[in-house]
């Protein structure tokens, strides 16, 4: 396949973005993550490598606690060389939630945590419909995959 490989993003839902938060962390060809409702693990042992990063999490997600989505902002905001969020953040006010950016972070290596007030599981601004699986959709908030993509090309582009 034709692929530009100054350009492979990745995401992924729950399991996914555990799993998303891991490939980032293990492979040096994808640029950024975007995990939605997932946690992390300790970033220590990935290769000397930092990427922008962009965390989803509902605060009322009762299967994957809120805390690992932060936890998960925590480490890679410490693993790229950003100010702690305890420091400060800036932030940005999307629909049902707000978006905080670290601060001090180096080029290419933008930490972002996306919360949406009382939205549980699920992906936000997703489609509910009858397929398997929409019900893990809510639409009435900021949609995650265009926030995910803005975040690329604004800071991995």
């Amino acid at each position: 396949q034709c692929v530009d490989d100054a350009h492979v993003f990745m995401s992924g839902f729950s399991m996914g973005g555990y799993f998303s938060n891991e490939t980032g962390c293990q492979n040096s060809r994808i640029r950024a993550v975007g995990p939605h409702s997932g946690g992390s693990h300790d970033l220590a042992a990935c290769p000397n490598m930092k990427m922008p990063v962009i965390v989803f999490h509902g605060d009322a997600d009762a299967l994957i606690a809120p805390m690992c989505g932060s936890e998960a902002r925590d480490r890679w905001a410490a693993r790229n060389g950003c100010m702690p969020a305890s420091t400060g953040v800036d932030t940005r006010m999307v629909q049902g939630g707000h978006c905080d950016y670290s601060k001090g972070c180096p080029d290419g290596a933008q930490v972002a945590l996306c919360t949406f007030a009382g939205m549980g599981h699920g992906w936000a601004g997703g489609t509910v419909g009858t397929s398997p699986g929409s019900n893990y959709a809510f639409p009435n908030y900021e949609n995650a995959s265009e926030l995910g993509w803005a975040f690329f090309k604004e800071f991995a582009w």
